[in-house]
């Protein structure tokens, strides 16, 4: 005695292979998104501590009477895991792992009035992300 197919219950293999790979679609299609949002989440952050490192060395440079910012300031550097706070502490931490940062400075002339470009640049693992540059004067 042959029993009918059309009394079983449940799906058969097939049915189980297509519902299976639809799941895996849809499942790919709802994780590519929050991938690349936490990778825009990681940039955002990497930004705003470049942009934090780069106020405040430049708050430094303005905080130094003019007539010492060059010889203070200009052509410094301070490589990954080097970064100094304004009183010296380094900076470290899982937060400033791949920051370096450099001043530049170069005289303009406005008018007869003998100035400075200070320019301050934060990178990331090579990479520039932020350059702050500010005119001083005497």
């Amino acid at each position: 005695m042959n029993p009918s197919n059309k009394n079983r219950n449940g799906f058969t293999l097939m049915e189980s292979m297509m519902a299976t790979v639809v799941l895996a679609m849809v499942a790919a299609g709802v994780a590519l998104p929050l991938s690349s949002g936490a990778n825009v989440q990681m940039e955002g952050a990497r930004l705003t501590m470049a942009a934090k490192l780069a106020n405040d060395l430049m708050a430094e440079v303005a905080a130094t009477d003019f007539d010492s910012i060059s010889s203070t300031f200009d052509g410094l550097s301070e490589s990954s895991g080097a970064l100094t706070e304004y009183d010296g502490d380094l900076l470290s931490g899982p937060a400033y792992e791949g920051f370096s940062r450099s001043v530049n400075c170069s005289t303009a002339t406005v008018g007869k009035v003998d100035m400075l470009w200070v320019t301050v640049s934060v990178s990331h693992d090579g990479e520039e992300l932020v350059a702050l540059k500010r005119l001083f004067g005497p």
